[in-house]
């Protein structure tokens, strides 16, 4: 049984529509009543939301469309049905911003509100059950299943699953059905030598000619990313026929020229980042060098690829984890790259371009002390020790967290102050919002929330209400002002909801507490 909560300032049409209505008989259980908005939030925060909302729109103290603007804002999955007179139909229009569920005009009948609550409880019912039914919640899983797979194949390629244990990524491959990952894969890009105006039409044409050419010999995937078609498909496919027949296919059925880029083989699933590195640089090669369609990084490699070069270092996750002061990771990457490469100026190198990288995105000022630690590493390193210079290289990155932690701590003081100094101004405008301070500090609302919660320990509403509310207080109690100029003067439009705000944040209405500290 679903419950409802009835609103209206006309006490015998409330009592009327109260009694004669068979709530029970429709499917609903009626929480009460309440002669206007305002007493309706009240009663809602003593016996929770109601499935369905009835109330009048013109009513005294909160209106009906202040009142489902709240339950909107509160208890989103409330519907609310609007009772109102023939004169107020231009007033009612309003309703449909709110996503009012129907509109009823008075007089009304029982039987009108009865096939109201019948159309209702009918929805609701219909909500609940197909959140329930298995057989269709698992039938949009599945719809879904190919999009998952795919944003997940894509991460394979872009990101590096630092902090992702080895149980989990088999989870994603044993839920996506990728099991043939696990047993030694290649990777392969392809791209047209010619773009045309329907380009990404036979992009993803061929993406199905090649989808269907590599299922005949094994599991395979084949999607699209970045203006590639990328393939991966286990090692023991006879990959030279498959690349002709690709090429062939192209060519035959879609009238394409293509190039292939071909990885190293790779075991472990998260090798796959780089062998799209590696395959991207065979394209490279292939196009600007016109020595075939189908070329190999191996084909390619004098010593070791660039991918090679930079396996060890994940520049991403280091700029990121000096960034944000995680020296945890940044200790990671420094015992990975010293514990595979013995070239320690290489190690220097690498490690001095990522912090200086690291340095000017957050806005730290150049300074020659960096770039003379460098050249004294370098010059100085062949006298060293491993451990010596291993010590020097981690100091040295320390050095850099600690500037870049130092300068978004001063940031995030400056910033934090600059807003409650704003908002201290301005608190009285009843239009000042989180949206409005961060446009103030040029921040998006939802960095800017995150990070003045983590700094005061309170949410901006919070912070802003406790501005309001104090100012209130003391204008309550220090001076004869009316109670809407007190509201006024605290940042509220509405002197009913203004007193609602008050009770609820102190225990007890302003003119209470006036009349209180009167009998003092």
């Amino acid at each position: 049984m679903y419950t409802v909560l009835l609103v209206d300032d006309e006490r015998s049409l409330r009592e009327s529509i109260q009694e004669l209505v068979d709530w029970e008989g429709n499917g609903f259980k009626l929480i009460g009543t309440a002669e206007n908005g305002l007493d309706a939030l009240q009663l809602m925060e003593k016996v929770g939301s109601p499935d369905l909302l009835i109330t009048d729109i013109k009513m005294p103290v909160m209106t009906g469309i202040e009142l489902a603007q709240h339950v909107k804002d509160e208890y989103p999955t409330t519907k609310v049905v609007f009772l109102s007179g023939y004169d107020e139909f231009q007033y009612a229009k309003a309703g449909i911003e709110l996503n009012i569920f129907q509109y009823l005009l008075k007089p009304i009948s029982e039987q009108e509100i009865e096939k109201t609550l019948a159309t209702i409880e009918k929805q609701i019912s219909n909500e609940i059950r197909a959140a329930n039914d298995l057989t269709q919640v698992k039938k949009e899983y599945l719809d879904q299943l190919e999009v998952m797979k795919i944003s997940f194949l894509i991460s394979l390629l872009t990101e590096t699953y630092t902090n992702v244990t080895q149980q989990a990524l088999e989870d994603f491959i044993g839920e996506y059905k990728l099991d043939f990952l696990q047993n030694g894969t290649v990777l392969l890009t392809i791209q047209l030598k010619e773009e045309s105006q329907d380009v990404d039409l036979i992009r993803f044409s061929l993406s199905n000619v090649i989808r269907s050419i590599l299922t005949k010999y094994s599991a395979a995937e084949v999607f699209l990313f970045s203006g590639n078609i990328v393939c991966l498909m286990p090692v023991h496919v006879p990959l030279e026929t498959i690349n002709k027949e690709i090429i062939e296919s192209a060519l035959k059925v879609l009238n394409q020229e293509i190039y292939i880029g071909v990885s190293e083989a790779f075991s472990d699933i998260l090798a796959t980042k780089k062998a799209y590195r590696q395959a991207i640089e065979a394209l490279d090669f292939a196009r600007y060098t016109s020595e075939g369609n189908i070329i190999h990084v191996t084909d390619i490699e004098v010593g070791k690829t660039t991918a090679d070069t930079f396996e060890n270092l994940d520049e991403y996750s280091l700029q990121l984890a000096m960034k944000t002061g995680d020296m945890r990771t940044v200790h990671e990457q420094l015992d990975k790259l010293l514990k595979k490469n013995n070239n320690l100026n290489l190690v220097a190198s690498l490690l001095y371009i990522t912090a200086i990288r690291s340095l000017y995105d957050s806005g730290v000022e150049m300074r020659d002390d960096y770039t003379n630690w460098y050249h004294e590493f370098v010059s100085q390193s062949k006298y060293h020790s491993a451990s010596v210079a291993a010590e020097e290289i981690r100091s040295f990155c320390q050095k850099v967290v600690n500037e870049i932690a130092g300068l978004r701590k001063r940031y995030t003081n400056t910033m934090v102050a600059q807003s409650l100094n704003y908002m201290n101004g301005n608190f009285q405008d009843a239009d000042l919002s989180l949206q409005t301070v961060s446009k103030h500090l040029s921040l998006s609302p939802t960095y800017f929330s995150a990070v003045f919660k983590k700094e005061t320990g309170q949410s901006f509403i919070e912070a802003l209400t406790e501005m309001k509310m104090n100012h209130a207080k003391k204008l309550v109690l220090t001076t004869s002002h009316k109670m809407f100029e007190i509201a006024q003067a605290s940042g509220y439009n509405d002197q009913h909801y203004f007193s609602y705000s008050f009770k609820k944040y102190f225990g007890i209405s302003p003119t209470q507490m006036r009349r209180e500290l009167a009998q003092v």
